[in-house]
């Protein structure tokens, strides 16, 4: 119910255009060093370079079944698969998972590709168990549409 909500509002607030209607399916990895950073008890600070995986297979994010008109679309990851919100911008195309537990998990891509045909990417995690931690990776992605 609660991204029925969050997605009427998004699709209100951010008009989205018809650019991505042949945009279907992206695939991700996200293989630059990034950083994470958490506050281990509520006042100190930490941060830190980090991967988004030691594992080359768990780099990789896809997107599909990109659906414009419902602002809807399916993540699919080392974890399985999950229905997130698609909001498509002038920039970019921006996905947001909200977890079982309410963390939101917000990918970024940009719609302007690099020299070799692919398209910079970025991803943050915003997750709060005791203390919040929170991680920002970087990447590139290829549209796999066709």
């Amino acid at each position: 119910m609660f991204l029925r909500i969050l997605s009427t509002i998004i699709l209100f607030v951010f008009s989205t255009k018809a650019y991505a209607e042949g945009i279907k399916t992206i695939r991700c990895t996200f293989d630059k060093e990034g950083i994470a950073a958490s506050w281990d008890d509520g006042k100190n600070f930490d941060s830190e370079r980090a991967k988004f995986s030691t594992n080359p297979a768990d780099m990789v994010l896809t997107f599909d079944q990109i659906n414009n008109i419902t602002g809807r679309a399916r993540l699919i990851g080392n974890n399985g698969s999950e229905e997130v919100i698609y909001l498509d911008t002038d920039g970019w195309h921006s996905f947001l998972e909200v977890t079982a537990t309410g963390n939101p998990i917000l990918t970024s891509v940009f719609k302007t590709a690099l020299k070799d045909g692919k398209y910079p990417a970025v991803t943050s995690r915003h997750v709060s168990v005791v203390m919040p931690i929170v991680s920002q990776y970087y990447g590139s992605c290829v549209d796999q549409s066709y």
